[in-house]
């Protein structure tokens, strides 16, 4: 089948931290991944914990400086994220890949908005498609600018509860990102995809990776469903060569900068 010149680009950017499988009374399956920062006890010394990061339990629980708290309490709810080159793959099932978009780097911006979820946005620099720069409007050339993404914690392994991940998708199922690819090519991405957080298990950190893989050899997302529920990222092209929508999968690695916080597992009715 003739190559297509060509491909979606979707996004991943978030925020990335750290998920605890140390605390095993909090991590059995009916618990969801939830935010949570350290801040000191009050009263003084009701705490359990002797640190800024939480990471040192008291040797008598209630005595510590420190306690673990909601999300709420984070003095900043901002976060920032970066990589290097990310890789958009457009495939055709059962056939393999018809063609790439290549980012030589991305930023992005994003707040905490509940116990579990966050919103963002990403800009990726320095994009094309077999030699064509791909823009979104208003950008300049070359950038590939999101919308407004909803992020969602998730558990990767239930019902063992011990990795976190996070689904990316645009708000009502609406489109994540739109660009041309100068004259040649016009691609809309819509639905979902799904990444790993990658960390210090069980710590609070200012600072975590969040990674998107696809299988090189097919073009597909890996892993392609969490917590049971499939999720699937899709490319809406128009082209001379080819008029269409096309399953796509995203590889790319973001750094993520934020309030120093922790992912807990955590019942829904305790939060």
């Amino acid at each position: 089948m003739k190559r297509i010149s060509m491909v979606a680009l979707c996004i991943a950017a978030l925020f990335a931290f750290a998920a605890t499988s140390a605390m095993a009374d909090e991590t059995d399956s009916g618990y969801t991944p939830t935010f949570k920062v350290c801040v000191k006890a009050s009263p003084k010394n009701t705490g359990n914990y002797t640190e800024k990061l939480c990471a040192t339990k008291a040797g008598t629980p209630g005595t510590g400086a420190y306690e673990l708290a909601p999300w709420t309490s984070a003095k900043k709810k901002g976060f920032k994220s970066k990589s290097g080159k990310s890789v958009l793959y457009s495939y055709i099932p059962k056939v393999g890949i018809a063609g790439t978009v290549e980012c030589a780097k991305d930023k992005g911006e994003g707040e905490l908005t509940g116990k579990d979820d966050a919103t963002a946005v990403v800009t990726f620099e320095k994009c094309t498609s077999s030699g064509f720069k791909c823009t979104s409007a208003g950008e300049k050339a070359g950038d590939i600018k999101t919308n407004t993404l909803d992020l969602e914690l998730v558990w990767l392994n239930p019902p063992t509860d011990t990795e976190v991940g996070v689904v990316v998708e645009a708000p009502g199922e609406g489109a994540s990102a739109s660009f041309n690819c100068e004259e040649h090519l016009k691609v809309t991405t819509i639905g979902s995809l799904v990444g790993s957080i990658t960390g210090d298990v069980g710590k609070i950190s200012k600072e975590f990776t969040e990674a998107f893989s696809v299988n090189k050899t097919t073009g597909e997302q890996v892993p392609g469903e969490a917590e049971g529920t499939p999720h699937s990222l899709y490319s809406a092209i128009e082209s001379e060569a080819f008029t269409g929508t096309l399953p796509s999968g995203e590889e790319t690695a973001d750094a993520v900068k934020g309030e120093a916080l922790g992912i807990f597992g955590s019942e829904e009715a305790g939060d």
